[in-house]
């Protein structure tokens, strides 16, 4: 149609579409990546639960990138452990 103009929009909701979903977008024009974002369902997770996953790839590409030689293997992925899965989130 002509002179019609299409725009995506993210609309933000109370309720999360699954248990948990992790939002990576990149702009490559800003030199610096871009923003993110981590949707949950709050009667399954608490926050840090739901942010345990995302802190530990950003911990594995810091060490990418600051220590190039470490093996994956050796690289520590969080300041603290894995959440205990045996226990309900509420």
């Amino acid at each position: 149609m002509t002179g019609l103009t299409v725009l995506h929009r993210e609309l933000a909701t109370d309720t999360a579409r699954f248990d948990r979903t992790f939002i990576l977008t990149e702009r490559p024009e800003s030199g610096s990546g871009g923003p993110g974002g981590i949707e949950y369902a709050a009667d399954l997770f608490e926050e840090t639960t739901a942010r345990w996953p995302a802190d530990s790839l950003l911990a594995l590409l810091r060490a990418a990138v600051e220590q190039p030689d470490t093996p994956i293997g050796a690289v520590e992925l969080a300041d603290r452990p894995a959440p205990d899965r045996s226990a309900p989130a509420h």
